[in-house]
């Protein structure tokens, strides 16, 4: 892009994108799980950082950026203060008023139990040597440059209502089956 465009390239790189209609689940899961409620696997700690942008302030950011005619690299996601995946589970289970347990599983154990990130546990990145800074982008250039968030709270309501309306039987395409974490969390509460 910058060899074509030079100076006027316009290069937006966005996190992991959330919200209403997102079909690959990897954000959907976590306020459907919760919704249904009784004991959750989670992954690593509550502290785990984890970055997320709601599709529609990522769309506003970008079309603000084109009607300035705007330049330059930005890093486009959020929010602007650092996210867990323990504030993205207690704001689910808060909306939905669920009966939800969380059992944090370490890393070790989620490995060891073949558990993977990103597809079996959507939206988080180990917070380990290898995963350093994955949830930690600096989006300071694209907040100064007009990047606004919504609440958490908008987004998880909104992916939630969406999601209503899913099919019953629809096959998910991130997250655990019933089933699997049943075992999995069977074999953490044993150990």
């Amino acid at each position: 892009m910058q060899d074509i465009y030079g100076e006027r390239a316009l290069i937006i790189r966005p996190g992991l994108i959330v919200g209403p209609h997102d079909p690959t689940d990897r954000f959907t899961y976590w306020p459907v799980r919760v919704a249904r409620g009784g004991d959750v696997l989670a992954p690593q700690n509550p502290e785990a950082p984890i970055q997320i942008i709601d599709v529609r302030d990522l769309s506003n950011f970008i079309l603000k950026l084109i009607e300035e005619n705007a330049s330059g690299i930005y890093n486009a996601t959020g929010p602007d203060y650092e996210l867990t995946i323990g504030r993205l589970l207690d704001v689910s289970k808060q909306l939905t008023r669920s009966n939800a347990n969380f059992h944090w599983a370490s890393l070790d154990f989620l490995n060891q139990h073949g558990v993977q990130a990103w597809s079996d546990m959507p939206a988080w990145i180990p917070d380990d040597e290898e995963g350093a800074g994955f949830s930690r982008v600096d989006v300071s250039q694209a907040i100064a440059a007009g990047l606004e968030f919504r609440s958490l709270e908008q987004t998880v309501g909104d992916t939630l209502a969406w999601a209503h309306w899913r099919p019953a039987d629809l096959e998910w395409r991130a997250g655990l089956t019933a089933e699997r974490e049943a075992d999995v969390l069977a074999a953490l509460i044993r150990e």
